[in-house]
């Protein structure tokens, strides 16, 4: 099930969320042609699950990846993601292939940042790490894990999801994992987190694994 591709992220999606194109996705008219490809291929396969906002919603609980109605247009340039707090905004330029993704996330913690610098290359590889850090965020219920598990604390086998992914830091510091049944998703971002559709919690981890339970 490893992602190497945007089609690999929507099989994932599918399977996980249980849905399609049809009832997930947009109809090509409410998609602007003038989107990057990515981005638009995104909100055609999910565009109606980006507009859900109940909570907690499956593209908008940690940082959110704006619904169509969201998005903001500016100088060649569209905004499409936010920190759940308005504190960062990504943005990417219109009409290109996969164009590099620029952020203002870096003045919180670097003193020379001075507004929007490049933090991914790629959007698409930016896509993939958004929804899958917001796919396990929205997760009910949520775990968070004082430790990364390792193999011999699971009772399931896990597989590589999408490593190494990027994000507003720039770095490669998204790490995720997927357990197929019962369905789980780990990630390892500013600590270790674990997610499910359902309360599995003792199908999934030994007893002397310590946790808290977010939702």
């Amino acid at each position: 099930m490893y992602i190497q591709s945007l089609d690999d992220l929507f099989r994932f999606l599918r399977w996980w969320y249980e849905t399609d194109r049809e009832a997930a996705g947009l109809p090509e008219h409410r998609v602007p042609a003038e989107l990057p490809d990515p981005l638009r291929r995104f909100y055609l396969e999910f565009g109606r699950m980006t507009a859900i906002e109940d909570e907690p919603a499956p593209f908008n609980t940690q940082d959110m990846l704006g619904s169509i109605a969201d998005l903001e247009y500016e100088d060649g340039m569209v905004t499409f993601s936010w920190e759940n707090q308005g504190n960062w905004s990504c943005k990417t330029r219109l009409g290109e292939k996969d164009p590099p993704v620029f952020s203002d996330a870096g003045m919180l913690w670097d003193e020379h940042c001075e507004g929007f610098e490049q933090v991914c290359d790629s959007l698409e590889h930016f896509l993939v790490t958004l929804a899958l850090q917001e796919t396990l965020m929205s997760c009910k219920p949520l775990w968070g894990l004082e430790n990364d598990p390792q193999e011999g604390d699971l009772l399931i086998a896990r597989e590589p999801l999408w490593l190494n992914g990027r994000y507003v830091s720039g770095e490669p510091d998204h790490q995720f994992h997927v357990a197929r049944e019962p369905k789980a998703i780990f990630m390892g971002y500013q600590g270790f987190w674990l997610g499910s559709k359902t309360d599995c919690l003792d199908r999934v981890l030994k007893r002397n694994v310590d946790y808290r339970e977010i939702q």
